[in-house]
């Protein structure tokens, strides 16, 4: 109910707002699935810190790599995690369904596991869920670790990365002596760094990229042996001078040209990931010209914040992104069955055309 003044002066009334800003979704939050000596089975439970991890699940376990991995997590800028214990790697498939109960994972990773029916299910779970694969070299062979990669590249996911070779890293169990680890949780810890200090359209490889904790790699790897990773779709981890042990490139385990870059598939994620949740608000709204005019403009002012931030490229916004709505890219069909849908297009920072997404809102039939 409105004020009703009796008297001269200055009035201020408080009313709700009828804007529904986009809020960017997380993009860093990892789950993490293996074996613990303690904890809760078959469910994912969140973990901010390695000692959250020591305390709900024992701490390490000197012949499983998932405490090693949440430990690299932590130490390399990762804060969030969630942890599914499971009695072997062998329940990986059905482990990691129980991650539907977390509202936003941005990353997964299965420390040290390249179980063929725990992959798949891993691989089938991102592309559904939007999340993105950080996957395991199975061991220092480099062929092996080529047939895996060929592997996931007949997958058909643009979801994914592999990393190798594995790392050393020193082991509070023996001492601090080194031990050969996964490295799948120092990637994820790092990307997640990344994330927060430049951005999800930031590629996490290079000088920059370094792998706190990590003492060295374990095969070394040399440039031609980068070269033939990197063409194999293998990210190489390498010991540099002065720079450390770091991730020398961010190619997804994609055939496809579009989504060959980490950083151009993670920012389309981000992207439709915050559009869908962004946009619950127009389930219940009549589909019409109101609706598609107050869409548009809630999508172009979410890129345009990320234009400004350094997400796209262009000196312009319309040279960085575009956004078209209503019966520009709807049918009769769309209308007449409660769809509202959006055209979405950016320019990756990365030498790149135009990245084009629709984005679809299934109305409620009122």
């Amino acid at each position: 109910m409105g004020i009703k003044p009796t008297y001269p002066g200055v009035y201020v009334e408080e009313s709700p707002s009828g804007s529904h800003p986009i809020p960017g979704v997380s993009t860093s939050a990892t789950g993490f699935v293996g074996i613990a000596r303690q904890g809760l089975f078959g469910q994912p439970v969140r973990v901010l810190s390695f000692a959250d991890f020591q305390r709900i699940f024992g701490g390490l376990e000197a012949n499983a790599e998932l405490g090693y991995s949440v430990m690299q997590f932590f130490l390399n800028g990762g804060s969030d995690a969630w942890v599914v214990r499971v009695n072997d790697l062998g329940e990986i498939a059905s482990a990691v369904t129980t991650f539907d109960e977390v509202d936003q994972l941005g990353l997964l990773c299965i420390p040290g596991s390249v179980d063929p029916a725990g992959l798949q299910a891993a691989i089938t779970y991102c592309d559904q869920r939007r999340t993105f694969f950080i996957v395991d070299p199975p061991s220092g062979d480099l062929k092996i670790a080529q047939d895996l990669a060929t592997t996931m590249r007949g997958s058909g996911t643009s979801n994914a990365a592999m990393y190798f070779p594995p790392i050393t890293v020193a082991d509070p169990l023996s001492g601090g002596s080194a031990r050969v680890s996964a490295p799948g949780g120092s990637v994820a810890g790092m990307i997640a760094r990344t994330d927060m200090g430049q951005g999800v359209w930031a590629a996490p490889a290079g000088a920059g990229a370094h792998l706190i904790g990590a003492l060295g790699v374990e095969p070394t790897i040399d440039d031609a042996t980068s070269q033939s990773l990197a063409a194999a779709g293998i990210n190489p981890i390498r010991s540099i001078p002065h720079a450390g042990v770091v991730v020398w490139s961010a190619h997804t385990t994609a055939v496809s040209e579009q989504w060959k870059y980490v950083p151009v598939r993670r920012l389309a994620i981000y992207i439709e990931a915050s559009l869908i949740s962004g946009l619950q608000w127009a389930v219940f709204e009549p589909n019409d010209q109101l609706l598609w005019v107050q869409m548009c403009n809630l999508v172009t002012a979410f890129l345009s914040e990320l234009w400004k931030r350094g997400a796209f490229k262009g000196s312009t916004g319309d040279e960085a992104f575009l956004v078209k709505c209503g019966l520009e890219v709807m049918t009769k069909s769309d209308i007449d069955e409660g769809r509202a849908a959006l055209l979405v297009g950016f320019a990756p920072v990365m030498p790149r055309e135009m990245v084009m997404l629709k984005v679809t809102v299934q109305l409620s039939s009122r």
